[in-house]
This record gives C-alpha cells, sequence and structure tokens, in this order.
C-alpha cells in the first residue's frame, strides 16, 4: 500500500505490506530508506564515503566569524522563510530580537542576584518545565538518583545547573544517532548528537528542581549554520546553555527557532534546505 502524507510542507511517501510493516519511506532530504536485511544493506557500499548529510543541510556564509566565546552582539539576516510564523516569543527582546529580517542576539550575563530561588524550585508557574515529559523522563528514579548525585547537595541553581551541563558534556560520546531520543536511553548508552545531550540534560535538570526547556535552532560551526538542539535553564529569568558545547550561556551564534516538545520540534523540517543566512555585523566583548 503506498501512503501520501504532507508534514509541515514536506512530501513523504510510504510503502506499508499486508502486515503492517514500512516496506520503504522517500520525502526528508530527498532520501530514500528501504527495509532489507544486513547483508542486503550492505553489499554494494564502496569504501570511500558520498556526501555528508551533515554538509547536505549546512547553511553556508559569506563572511566568516573568529573567536566566538568572545562575540558579544550577532546580527543576522533571514531569508527563505516567513518570520511572522515563528512563535513571537521566540524574539523575546532578551537575547534574541527581531528587526524586519534582521535578528540580533546579544550575549546573556549571568549575575549570581539572578539566583533568586533555592531548589528545587517551587513556583507553579513553571511546573510545565518540571514535570517529565515522553522522552524527558525527570520522574524516573534512575534520573532523580543520578540527579542529586551530580549536583551534590547543592541548592544554588546555578551551580547545580553548571554542574549537570559539566558531567554530560564530559560523560556522552559525541556521536550522531538516528533516533528519537530519550533520557533514560541516552542516560543508558553515554552516547548520541545534540538531541541526545539535551533531552539528557533537561532531564537532570528537571529532576534536580530547575525549570528547563529543549530549544531547536541553529549554530555556527567552520562557516556554516547547521542545525542544533540546546537548553534553557531558569535561574531567576530564563538562560542558555550547550552540554554539546559546555557552555553556559550558550555562544551568541545559537539562533533559536523553536522551543517545547517532539511535536514543536518536528516543525524544523518545515525550515530545511529553505533558510538563507546574512552575517550582518557582530562585535566583541
Amino acid at each position: 500500500y503506498l501512503l501520501r502524507t504532507k508534514l509541515w510542507g514536506r512530501d513523504f511517501k510510504v510503502w506499508i505490506s499486508d502486515d503492517g510493516e514500512v516496506l520503504r519511506e522517500e520525502g526528508f532530504l530527498g532520501l530514500t530508506t528501504i527495509r532489507s536485511n544486513a547483508a542486503s544493506a550492505l553489499s554494494g557500499i564502496k569504501e570511500s564515503s558520498g556526501q555528508d548529510l551533515y554538509d547536505i543541510v549546512a547553511i553556508k556564509v559569506e563572511r566568516k566569524l573568529t573567536d566566538i566565546p568572545s562575540l558579544k552582539i550577532l546580527k543576522l539576516r533571514l531569508k527563505g522563510i516567513d518570520l511572522s510564523l515563528i512563535d513571537p516569543n521566540i524574539w523575546d527582546g532578551r537575547r534574541q530580537k527581531r528587526i524586519k529580517d534582521v535578528i540580533v542576539i546579544s550575549k546573556e550575563r549571568v549575575l549570581h542576584n539572578l539566583f533568586s530561588y533555592k531548589l528545587p524550585f517551587k513556583g507553579k508557574d513553571m511546573e510545565i518545565y518540571l514535570r517529565a515529559d515522553i522522552n524527558i523522563e525527570s520522574d524516573s528514579p534512575v534520573i532523580k538518583e543520578k540527579a542529586e548525585e551530580i549536583i551534590g547537595g547543592t541548592d544554588n541553581p546555578f551551580w547545580a545547573c553548571k554542574k549537570i551541563v559539566n558531567w554530560v558534556y564530559r560523560a556522552l560520546e559525541k556521536r550522531p544517532m538516528l533516533s528519537f531520543p530519550s533520557a533514560l536511553e541516552v542516560l543508558k548508552v553515554k552516547a548520541g548528537d545534540c538531541n541526545e545531550h539535551a533531552v539528557l540534560t533537561a532531564a537532570l535538570l528537571r529532576a534536580a528542581g530547575i525549570p528547563a526547556k529543549v530549544v531547536i535552532g541553529l549554530v555556527y560551526n567552520r562557516g556554516c549554520f547547521y542545525y542544533h538542539a540546546w537548553n534553557e535553564a531558569y535561574l531567576g529569568e530564563w538562560i542558555s546553555l550547550d552540554s554539546v558545547m559546555n557552555q553556559i550561556p550558550a555562544d551568541v551564534t545559537h539562533l533559536k527557532l523553536i522551543e517545547g516538545g517532539p511535536e514543536k520540534q518536528a516543525r524544523i523540517l518545515s525550515f530545511i534546505g529553505k533558510i538563507k543566512i546574512d552575517v550582518m555585523d557582530f562585535s566583541y566583548d
């Protein structure tokens, strides 16, 4: 049986057997996946590799950036997508603000007077960012035990956050994973890309009593912007952090486009292959 569907502006085709097994899929980035056994899947593959998937989705920019950690302000012009369709809360004016088609990203200052609470956070307004989610199992005894072990009894949200980010950065092997990440599974295998780092970091932060989000967007690396996932934690105000890079706050080349659960994160598919970026201006500390 052939099924056709459209998801966030992308056409997908799926071939299904009488038993309900997926035999073939076509759609994302023009890629085709076919059900096969191991021997058939590996037959005919040359030793030399083809084009890397990361290169296919990379967004090249003419103006290069250097000394990324010292960047204070970055101005980017986004083309190829309708920015009005992005949640306006993304341009909150604190870290990111939008002026027509130009996005201004400013480096956050993590001030000690931000830490207006002791762990765990008890405010009702942050419950959505503290509770477990389908792939952020912060209520799991295993996750809770690991969070307690990492933070070592501190009730300071900043130091707890810093310890968790550093632990995830050191503990996880950095390698691509083609999967729907689960924090519990990531904690078990201790490997993954930005998605695995982000869900495990969120789960550990929430288990420690720190409100946390997973955010999706773009980050600069070696002359291009790449699709990336990282986190934000509430430390009196929302602060960005990246456990792939061990950064609190995340550097200003992190351009947030989406926040929320898997159903919202999947919208990034509609941007891939469409976004173009011009680096307009930048300044250093």
